[in-house]
């Protein structure tokens, strides 16, 4: 934790091994471990720390309002887990190496990176569709409220995608 006003380190909270990815549910701070294959929920006033198994090298977490959706690159699926009690409720394939999660207020949106995909989801955890023709390596999938926002690195681009 930063004090943002002194931009001082007030406390550090253990968490997995190699953690990359950072959510918050309102009450929670969720990292992905992508390592030890497993989310920390920490509480962030009272510092309890909750461990939960996802599949195999976690990198991307987002938070929908009710569920948590971690992106596992190396098992090609998400794993989804109920915020509230910690339980995880399904696992989604997706596509190739999925390395980015967005929530547009109604459907998950999935970057599979390898396979050059961009993957939708339902919240009962349902594909609703996978486009391909999105560029090479889509990631880092980002809402605006009206368009969802792809970059491709390695195209030096991004792609604006309508909901």
């Amino acid at each position: 934790r930063i004090n943002s006003a002194t931009d001082s380190i007030t406390s550090t909270i253990a968490t997995g091994s190699a953690p990359t990815a950072i959510a918050f549910d309102g009450v929670n701070m969720w990292v992905a471990n992508s390592l030890d294959n497993t989310v920390s929920r920490i509480n962030a006033t009272a510092f309890t720390t909750t461990v939960v198994a996802t599949g195999t090298e976690p990198g991307a977490i987002a938070f929908d309002g009710s569920s948590i959706w971690v992106a596992n690159i190396s098992s090609d699926d998400v794993t989804v887990i109920n915020a509230n009690t910690a339980a995880v409720v399904t696992t989604v394939t997706v596509g190739d190496a999925p390395n980015g999660v967005a929530w547009d207020g109604g459907l998950v949106w999935v970057t599979n990176g390898s396979g050059n995909t961009i993957t939708k989801i339902d919240q009962s955890g349902t594909v609703v569709s996978t486009r391909s023709g999105v560029g090479s390596v889509p990631s880092a999938p980002t809402f605006d409220g009206t368009y969802m926002w792809i970059s491709n690195p390695t195209a030096t681009r991004v792609l604006r995608l309508i909901r």
